[in-house]
């Protein structure tokens, strides 16, 4: 499915506050998302199976570990999807 990148990142921005609510049990707003990046390698790890599934794609393992900033997680799907 082609996005623009601001799709992109609206859905991205759906899919961690989703994902941070679940953990937290919160149903308000999510903290930033920079910060969310620096939570556990758990919480990554379940964020890079929710994009993989919602965009139709796969990271590779040297990406993954590149993944360090919310911009770092759009401008790799939108290359994933271009």
């Amino acid at each position: 499915m082609k996005n623009t990148p601001h799709e992109t990142a609206d859905r991205f921005t759906l899919i961690l506050t989703d994902l941070l609510n679940d953990q937290t049990g919160d149903s308000g707003s999510a903290p930033a998302a920079e910060n969310a990046m620096d939570g556990d390698s758990l919480t990554q790890l379940k964020l890079i199976l929710a994009l993989e599934a919602e965009f139709g794609i796969r990271f590779s393992l040297s990406e993954m570990t590149s993944l360090r900033s919310p911009e770092d997680f759009i401008a790799s799907i939108n290359r994933h999807i271009e």
